[in-house]
């Protein structure tokens, strides 16, 4: 029998058709996932239903690929959301520590 935990339950409960993003412990999930635009070992950027997610780091892994949703590993330092589509949209920006730039 699988030991199932709190992160097994937060992970089930995530996938809701919103564009969201958790990421901690060297583990990432990303919901409502429509494209994988760049793969690589230090950037990951995906297109959602909002616009697009860039994932900062090193050693990035694709751990599951399913259901419009990737969890990831790796050892991560940042996360940039770029809104598409919208004549007011803006860019931001967050990264460790939530600082902003």
């Amino acid at each position: 029998m699988e030991n199932y935990g709190i992160w097994d339950e937060v992970i089930h409960d995530f996938g809701i058709k919103t564009p969201r993003v958790m990421i901690g412990g060297g583990f990432a999930v990303v919901d409502s996932v429509r494209k994988i635009y760049v793969l690589s070992e230090n950037i990951v950027t995906l297109e959602t239903s909002e616009g697009y997610v860039s994932i900062l780091g090193e050693d990035i892994s694709v751990r599951t690929l399913c259901d419009e949703r990737i969890e990831l590993t790796g050892e991560f330092s940042g996360v940039e959301f770029i809104r598409s589509g919208r004549p007011s949209a803006k860019r931001g920006v967050e990264k460790n520590r939530g600082e902003k730039s």
